[in-house]
């Protein structure tokens, strides 16, 4: 009886977990660069901040936001904006013609607060509850990547690369081989960028920046220079 019972007390507390959105009872919320942040009270009454990437869970079909795993909302949305905390508010391409309607949809449908943190459930229950990061969710998502193909001295950059998603992969095709041999990135404000050495990240990663060492250039012999990066948030974040 004390087993059943305990079951039955898990599965309608996992059920009110799932159900209670985060609106109500979280603050601070935002709508930042395709990120949703929050403030949510934890089950002992902490506070927590955390974010999910909405343009992996959200996509743009014919016109109407949708739930999709890495659905890119953002390459055909524009104009977007968070109504009442809850509520995705974008103007969005119509496929079969030249233009855009104005279409919504209830983040709280798959977002929810658990324990403090802002989760998706969007591709399945919600079993395991992520650590708290000591890392403050970035008020600027956009870290630029400043590399040099022609000298490793990190006197000069010929250019940048800027990255403001979570990627495992991102590979720069100028049609032609090259290697970055000088690299440094620039407003880092809690990513973790690898960078690799092949052109599809399989190797193994040759350097990690992050805010730590936001800044500082880090060089490469001819031969063992940087083809491509990753890039991973530090802080309370799903994506």
């Amino acid at each position: 009886m004390y087993r059943a019972s305990a079951l039955l007390a898990l599965a309608s507390a996992a059920a009110r977990v799932a159900a209670q959105g985060y609106a109500s009872e979280c603050t601070a919320i935002t709508y930042n660069d395709y990120w949703l942040v929050a403030t949510c009270p934890t089950d002992d009454g902490e506070e927590i901040t955390s974010s999910v990437f909405l343009s992996n869970k959200i996509g743009n079909n014919d016109g109407n936001l949708e739930w999709a795993t890495n659905g890119e909302y953002r390459q055909g949305c524009s104009d977007c904006t968070l109504v009442d905390g809850k509520t995705l508010s974008c103007s969005c391409l119509i496929a079969s013609r030249p233009s855009a309607v104005d279409t919504t949809l209830d983040l709280e449908e798959h977002i929810a607060n658990y324990n403090g943190h802002l989760l998706s459930n969007q591709t399945g229950v919600i079993t395991t509850i992520p650590s708290n990061s000591s890392i403050p969710v970035p008020t600027d998502f956009s870290v630029v990547v400043q590399v040099s193909s022609t000298n490793n001295s990190c006197a000069s950059f010929g250019g940048t690369i800027s990255m403001n998603d979570p990627t495992d992969c991102y590979f720069f095709n100028l049609g032609v081989d090259v290697e970055w041999l000088a690299v440094s990135t620039v407003n880092n404000q809690g990513w973790e960028i690898g960078g690799f050495t092949d052109e599809e990240c399989t190797t193994e990663q040759a350097v990690s920046f992050t805010g730590e060492n936001d800044g500082e250039c880090v060089s490469f012999a001819g031969g063992s220079g940087l083809r491509s990066f990753s890039a991973k948030p530090l802080w309370n974040a799903d994506y």
